[in-house]
């Protein structure tokens, strides 16, 4: 499994925040302390994928999983960390746009995930992964729709 744990240093408040849209368009806004980024090897006997994963501490000490529901191969999936690492990098809080729901009950689970060197039980909550912006303008839009961005979206 590959995985980046963004930190960032300073006296920034730690935020997490959510916004429902309609048909369960969600939007989680957050700070880089809250958020572990993750490529996990889901490897079958018929063929090697990875599967993308944004990990976002909530305000109750648990953890929403986002999700890119495709699968990928190493490489893009690699890209991915790499990228959305640059954008969670050069940001002070970021907007994860994603679909699902956020008001299902939490149901702390025995899966711990590591986000700022801490184990936090994963939540039950899971959100399809669509993109991810920064409060300068970065983006990274997980299915890369040719002429679209992320604000398109």
């Amino acid at each position: 499994m590959f995985f980046l744990v963004i930190s960032q240093l300073g006296c920034a408040s730690s935020i997490y925040r959510t916004t429902s849209k309609p048909k369960e368009k969600n939007i989680i806004t957050v700070t880089a302390d809250r958020l572990s980024l993750h490529c996990e090897d889901l490897q079958s006997d018929e063929a090697e994928y990875y599967g993308f994963s944004i990990y976002v501490l909530d305000d109750e000490k648990t953890v929403v999983s986002v999700i890119q529901t495709n699968p990928l191969d190493k490489e893009s999936c690699e890209e991915r960390l790499s990228k959305i690492g640059k954008i969670i990098k050069n940001g002070k809080q970021m907007n994860i746009f994603g679909y699902g729901s956020l008001q299902d009950p939490r149901i702390p689970s025995k899966d711990m995930v590591q986000i700022g060197g801490r184990s936090f039980p994963s939540n039950g909550r899971v959100l399809q992964f669509i993109y991810i912006t920064n409060e300068k303008g970065d983006c990274f839009n997980g299915y890369q729709t040719p002429g679209k961005s992320c604000a398109q979206e």
